[in-house]
């Protein structure tokens, strides 16, 4: 077997947004605090500090439930984990022929906006695995007065002043994107609203793929949203919110092959198969794709095959995991999204059993970045 390991320099200025915690104006950004027993859907409002504006409530996940409406990460709305913590909202942006209603969420600010001070705003969206559309628009509008449900009714028409610079159509099921840009505050603004404020007619739908399994679609595009974020800016470049603005020095993905075609073992095809991540990130790349695709063919083609996804960090990530939320549960969430892209295949989830391994076995002890790569990982085993 031979290794490539493949570099990416990606320098940043200032500082990276993901470091705001202490400066954010959105109380309970994550919806972690939680008053009261979760147990079903349109529950937003046990989120601390959040509400719905309309009739018709926005729901709460979390994954301190197993299983039932509001658990996560599996959920009547798809399979998602939190982007960070334990818990998400979850909004409908769009339904075909306004058949069902759309939600919003709404949260007072800690303190209220300056005048003239620019702003980051900023929230993390996926589109749930059972939407069958997804569509653009999605935003927030920031307010000086909170919305009701006697002023707007069952859809809130208004401006949108937080969306993508070019208003894309956010349409990955797997992972979370961000909903970004710089406010421009006339002063007093006191709420933030999320949702989509534009009109039917003016929001572009997209049809999105049915997944694998007995699972029917919703005919609405429905987001989970998590991470909500608002901060003053020292620097523009604190919100350059299409560009990966994570802290790390370098990437580094490491690829390995089969130095020979001499024939392997059931076991050992397993065990070759491994999935490497960036510093500090759960996305999946296109080389672990791949060999993600190769274990779903292998427990496609042996029907009694259980195996086990072994979960890993580096010692520098796993440092950094009581100081920065990317770091947190790093290990595991890395895991699930392994879980979670092999169950999509329509692969059952009692045939994959995740064991979070951390930094505890390390495949290489240096200090360099490609030492580091190779302990970003997730790998797999027979049972």
């Amino acid at each position: 077997m031979k290794t490539r390991i493949l570099f990416s320099v990606l320098m940043i200025s200032g500082l990276s947004v993901f470091a705001q915690d202490d400066n954010n104006l959105v109380n309970n950004g994550g919806f972690e605090q939680v008053t009261g027993k979760l147990k079903k859907g349109k529950s937003i409002a046990l989120a601390k500090g959040w509400t719905s504006p309309t009739p018709d409530a926005a729901d709460l996940y979390s994954r301190t439930l197993k299983e039932g409406e509001a658990a996560a990460p599996v959920n009547p709305k798809g399979n998602e984990a939190p982007a960070e913590g334990n818990n998400y909202a979850g909004v409908t942006m769009f339904s075909y022929g306004d058949k069902s209603a759309r939600t919003y969420i709404m949260t007072e600010l800690i303190g209220p906006l300056k005048a003239g001070i620019k702003y980051c705003v900023r929230f993390d969206v996926s589109l749930a695995d059972l939407s069958k559309y997804a569509v653009n628009n999605i935003g927030a509008h920031v307010s000086k007065k909170p919305f009701s449900f006697e002023d707007k009714g069952k859809t809130i028409l208004a401006e949108t002043h937080v969306k993508n610079s070019k208003n894309k159509v956010f349409n990955a099921t797997y992972g979370w994107e961000t909903v970004c840009a710089v406010f421009t505050a006339n002063g007093g603004e006191k709420y933030l609203t999320i949702g989509n404020f534009s009109p039917t007619k003016e929001t572009k739908n997209e049809k999105v793929e049915k997944p694998k399994g007995n699972a029917q679609q919703i005919p609405v595009a429905y987001y989970y949203v998590d991470n909500v974020q608002v901060f003053q800016l020292d620097s523009i470049e604190q919100c350059m919110c299409e560009k990966k603005d994570k802290i790390e020095a370098a990437t580094v993905i490491v690829d390995e092959e089969y130095a020979s075609n001499k024939d392997y073992k059931l076991e050992e095809k397993i065990a070759h198969e491994k999935v490497f991540f960036t510093h500090l990130s759960v996305e999946l790349n296109p080389l672990g794709l791949a060999a993600i695709n190769e274990i779903v063919s292998l427990l496609q083609n042996n029907p009694d095959l259980v195996i086990e996804i072994h979960a890993h960090v580096d010692p520098s990530e796993a440092a950094l995991a009581t100081k920065n939320d990317q770091a947190k549960d790093l290990a595991k969430r890395r895991g699930e999204a392994v879980i979670k892209q092999i169950e999509k295949a329509g692969i059952a989830s009692n045939r994959l059993m995740l064991v979070v391994d951390e930094d505890k076995s390390p495949v290489a002890t240096g200090d360099t970045e490609s030492d580091k790569a190779k302990n970003r990982r997730v790998e797999f085993k027979m049972r």
